[in-house]
């Protein structure tokens, strides 16, 4: 068995044993990794008389020769096999070649003349008119002879012209036939040429190849050839869409791969391509937070904060409202506005730290830092503050490894340094510092430390007050310890010991500043002094 179209051409099959299987399961004897082929697709069994096919249920059925298989056939030498868009031939080693016998013969004309007649002697006048007569009767004869003779030949001439005639009918019937056929395959091989493109992809080539048949074969399939067409008139386009945008995805321009990506309408052929894409781009969204993030360090360059401002445009202009860019693009404007319209410090004023706050709230750390030092001999805050700020500095150098107590105390520190009124480094701490604390405590309350978990949420609600996760942890944390202060609760007039215990749970689990954690800790009172006053009776 070979393939002679189809995505295995070219590929041959030795058929062996009793039957074997052909479809696009890979487990099958013969596999053929075509969509448009059934996983068990066609069944080849061997007889006494030869191999039999039959077809076993495919979607799209089985052609021999053109025509649908629908019950067990015997396969003869040069059968061919249509499953889907792949075509397979039968071939029998050491088989004659098929011909058609042709037959023909004519009868032979036998024409003997009649002896001659003895010609009598006799006397007189009788004997005379019986010669005339017999002569007579001759020469008739002889006439009669040459009318059937040439009578025969034009009988005989007439045969061969009709003879001739019908052999050049016959030979001009086998030259249509002849050609019929050869274009028939001549068409049919451009149109699984055409397929294959399909199947690679290349959708503007394949919309080509099908139109060029559509023209100048208007009667070969009709139908299928129209409805590649059409499939094309979505495809094309969307195959161009795709490029694009994969090629605006590979230089990080989201605004331009996302319009290209809302271009491809629904697809039925492209539709993988399509998610991987769409995959593509939203790690593209991921890589630029990424690479914006990075330019948080060059707040002083007016050049990275333009760029870091563009690079967040983008992202918004694709996820609206997006959370990491919102606060990238605060930093960007604040920073530009900054270094638009610097810093001036005012006259040395009659208490120098107010200059190193002034300094530290305008965002010039530096400024602010040299102030400190300048007048931390003469003015114990101005030391203190430059104690803080050489503090402040050293955490925001390595801000991508700090811990959750060190981002609170980062925190802190600005909160301190800017007198509650914030900097320009409040939005980077609180951009690396939340992220960081949400997974921290999540992953205590997943391992059950609940006291650690309420301890890193309810600090986190201080410096994000609409925070869900933190929020969502101390909802959680407090029915959990609602419940078990109740139980405690109820066991307190009989079991005092475990109520005792289970009250601990409580203040364990939440803040000393807890309505529960506060009933807690009084009911442990209570019991502590009822164990006291039993002991002294």
């Amino acid at each position: 068995m070979v393939c002679v179209a189809g995505s295995q051409l070219g590929t041959e099959y030795l058929l062996k044993g009793e039957e074997m299987v052909a479809g696009r399961s890979p487990e099958n004897a013969i596999s053929i990794p075509d969509n448009s082929v059934s996983r068990k697709h066609l069944l080849l069994r061997q007889t006494p008389a030869g191999w039999m096919a039959s077809d076993m249920g495919s979607g799209n059925g089985t052609l021999l020769n053109e025509v649908p298989l629908r019950e067990e056939t015997l396969l003869e030498n040069g059968d061919r096999i249509s499953l889907g868009d792949t075509e397979l031939e039968f071939v029998l080693e050491g088989a004659p070649e098929r011909r058609l016998a042709k037959a023909g013969g004519g009868a032979a004309l036998d024409l003997r003349r009649p002896p001659d007649s003895r010609r009598p002697v006799r006397q007189g006048l009788r004997a005379i008119k019986r010669e005339q007569e017999v002569a007579q009767k001759k020469k008739t004869h002889k006439k009669l002879l040459m009318v059937v003779s040439l009578l025969l030949l034009a009988l005989a001439g007439v045969g061969a012209y009709f003879k001739l005639e019908e052999k050049k009918k016959e030979e001009a019937n086998s030259a249509v036939t002849a050609a019929v056929q050869e274009r028939e395959r001549i068409l049919n091989e451009r149109f699984q040429q055409a397929k294959n493109l399909v199947r690679l992809g290349e959708w503007a080539d394949a919309q080509h190849a099908f139109q060029e048949l559509q023209g100048q074969a208007p009667d070969f399939r009709i139908k299928e050839i129209a409805d590649y067409l059409k499939d094309a008139e979505k495809e094309v386009p969307n195959q161009t869409a795709m490029i694009e945008a994969q090629d605006a995805i590979a230089v990080l321009e989201l605004k331009e791969a996302d319009a290209r990506l809302k271009q491809v309408t629904d697809t039925k052929y492209q539709y993988e391509r399509l998610n991987t894409l769409k995959q593509e781009f939203q790690e593209a969204i991921r890589k630029k937070i990424k690479m914006a993030n990075e330019l948080t360090s060059k707040t002083t360059s007016r050049e990275s904060m333009v760029k870091l401002k563009a690079m967040t445009d983008d992202v918004l202009a694709v996820v609206p409202g997006h959370r990491d860019a919102t606060s990238l693009q605060s930093i960007a404007l604040e920073a530009i506005h900054r270094i638009d319209n610097p810093y001036r410090p005012p006259p040395p004023p009659e208490t120098p730290w107010v200059g190193v706050t002034d300094a530290y709230k305008a965002g010039e750390i530096e400024e602010a830092t040299r102030q400190a030092e300048a007048c931390a001999a003469k003015q114990p805050r101005c030391k203190k503050m430059h104690s803080q700020l050489e503090n402040l500095a050293a955490k925001n150098r390595r801000i991508e490894n700090l811990t959750p107590k060190e981002f609170f105390e980062l925190y802190e520190l600005d909160k301190q340094l800017s007198e509650g009124a914030g900097s320009p480094l409040t939005r980077r701490i609180l951009l690396f510092a939340i992220p960081v604390i949400e997974n921290t405590a999540r992953n205590a309350r997943l391992a059950g430390r609940l006291g650690e978990a309420t301890g890193l949420a309810s600090n986190l609600l201080k410096i994000d007050s609409k925070n869900t996760t933190a929020q969502n942890i101390m909802r959680e944390v407090r029915e959990q310890a609602q419940n078990t202060y109740m139980r405690a609760y109820t066991l307190r007039p009989t079991q005092p010991d475990q109520a005792e215990q289970l009250f601990k749970e409580v203040l364990q689990m939440l803040p000393a500043n807890e309505d529960y954690a506060q009933r807690a800790q009084t009911q442990l009172n209570a019991l502590r002094k009822a164990k006291i006053s039993a002991d002294e009776e």
